[in-house]
């Protein structure tokens, strides 16, 4: 074992590197996440505001649908007296109207004693109402009064709109009706998800129709939608009365008709969607982390070993040996910087070429191109000081991985070759790879039928030319698209080793790619 003064000998910049490696990534995937979370939330209240928007819209519309339709009957009984109103031909004219409008449940004049003069359902009439809250508040000089009213001895559920209506001899209330249903199933649509809510409240803090079937109610004074109210504020973040379910919500007023619409996003919904976003990147971020960590301790671990053991030997071949290690853990140090960056980079770029082209990461891909990148490591620890990996192990390593051919699939990989071929670390990844990615294609598209599978890898090596070639014996590649866009990052990994990648498309035979590229010892410096 070592004592605690001959690990103070090694580098401090090493174990910097290593913890860095790990703490780096999580610090950045934490700000990243918070940051998330915020648009996330963002996009929440503008969803909200949209929608609020359009049940605005929608009331306001249908509120001057009967504006006009109250117009009409007033231009219609201009100059006309009482005995008119309670006429036949008004009573059919009304009727008229009725009919002209969809989901209408009625038309009425009625009078400020209660007495009903005119209606488009029956004729004739003689009926005097009680005391209604729309004939007091038209008493009082309001323009228009909405409210929910049950109709016919409560076998209609109606939403009224009622306005001052006068002729020649005659002052009282003109009120139309329209169903209940009508209005809630538009704020059912808008709110589809299950735990949304959308409602019409008056400023009074009438609740008169929400997206589920539900009585008319007051909200307390304390509600989170009345304090909002009465402050003037278009978004608050409340736990609703009704339900106790927390949720963003944003309100939009009618002044004229002394309404206030309300659209709310559950707090959860926020939350879950936010995790499903992040979760699949933020684990990739941590494998990375987790890789340097893992990689940066093994040669820590190496250099203390052999540190220790030099330590044991004659003061001069220690002094000559220590130069020696010091420029080897110089070289060691650049040679790691520089494999950690290209790779943390190349995930980089695989993650960003998977969230353009999906609108959510693919867990199962990413970590098998992860896992790739990890083989090449471990080839090269095994290796020791080489920089060199032996690509005919390293696919032998792949094809056997269950990260990327699953047990549970029954697929049969067969792997030939003519000998070792020793590659470059930089040019061994993108081959990694490359046959990650078409092993995952097959896997994940060439076997639809259900049938056991079966994929052959051959790797030769001609008069310093490459050739390796992969086949399934699956449903084969369509004429004019290519199974996955996965396909982009193969050609992309052939074109970063000099290679090129060909496709063969033969009847019945499966899907076939070759890729040629020159070895090591050919390619340019």
């Amino acid at each position: 074992m070592m004592d605690g003064s001959k690990w103070r000998t090694l580098p401090a910049s090493l174990a910097a590197l290593r913890w860095g490696s790990l703490l780096l990534p999580i610090v950045v995937g934490v700000i990243w996440a918070i940051f998330s979370f915020g648009a996330s939330e963002r996009q929440a209240i503008s969803t909200a505001r949209s929608n609020a928007h359009l049940i605005h819209q929608f009331v306001d519309r249908l509120a001057q649908t009967h504006t006009l339709v109250h117009q009409a009957v007033r231009e219609r009984a201009r100059g006309e007296d009482l005995a008119f109103l309670r006429s036949q031909p008004f009573h059919l004219f009304l009727d008229g109207m009725e009919q002209s409008q969809k989901n209408s449940l009625g038309l009425l004049i009625v009078g400020f004693d209660g007495e009903l003069i005119a209606s488009s359902r029956s004729y004739p009439i003689k009926v005097k109402f009680g005391r209604r809250d729309y004939i007091e508040a038209i008493r009082n000089g309001q323009q228009i009064f909405v409210d929910r009213v049950m109709l016919n001895q409560g076998k209609s559920d109606a939403i009224i709109f009622a306005q001052p209506f006068s002729a020649r001899d005659f002052a009282g209330v003109i009120v139309s009706a329209v169903a209940v249903d009508a209005l809630r199933n538009y704020l059912q649509t808008i709110a589809e998800d299950g735990g949304n809510a959308a409602s019409v409240m008056r400023f009074d803090g009438k609740l008169l129709v929400r997206n589920f079937v539900a009585p008319p109610s007051f909200l307390p004074p304390d509600a989170g939608a009345m304090v909002a109210l009465k402050s003037g504020e278009e978004i608050i973040r409340t736990v609703a009365k009704t339900d106790g379910v927390e949720r963003i919500y944003a309100m939009a007023l009618l002044p004229d008709l002394s309404l206030v619409v309300n659209f709310g996003v559950t707090a959860a919904s926020i939350t879950s969607g936010w995790v499903a976003h992040v979760a699949p990147i933020l684990g990739a971020i941590l494998a990375l982390g987790a890789i340097g960590f893992v990689l940066v301790g093994k040669v820590r671990s190496d250099l203390a070993a052999h540190s220790s053991r030099r330590e044991a030997e004659e003061s001069q071949r220690r002094r000559e040996e220590a130069e020696k290690l010091a420029v080897e853990r110089e070289r060691l140090m650049q040679e790691l910087n520089h494999r950690v960056k290209n790779n943390l980079a190349l995930v980089e770029a695989m993650i960003g070429m998977q969230m353009r082209r999906q609108t959510a990461i693919d867990g199962a891909e990413l970590r098998a191109r992860v896992h790739a990148i990890s083989e090449v490591h471990e080839l090269l620890y095994r290796a020791g000081g080489d920089s060199q990996v032996d690509l005919a192990n390293l696919i032998d390593h792949i094809c056997h991985s269950p990260a990327i051919i699953p047990e549970e699939r029954n697929v049969v990989v067969r792997f030939s070759h003519d000998g070792p071929i020793p590659l470059k670390a930089d040019r061994a990844t993108p081959l990694a790879l490359i046959v990650t990615e078409l092993l995952t294609n097959s896997v994940k598209h060439a076997f639809t039928d259900g049938n056991d599978g079966k994929i052959d890898i051959r790797l030769e090596k001609a008069a310093g030319d490459i050739r390796l070639s992969v086949q399934d014996n699956g449903v084969g590649l369509p004429e004019t698209t290519e199974r996955s866009s996965g396909l982009t990052m193969v050609r992309a990994f052939a074109q970063q080793i000099g290679g090129n990648l060909e496709i063969l498309r033969e009847e019945r035979r499966g899907a076939h790619f070759i890729i040629h590229f020159s070895d090591d010892e050919g390619s340019p410096q």
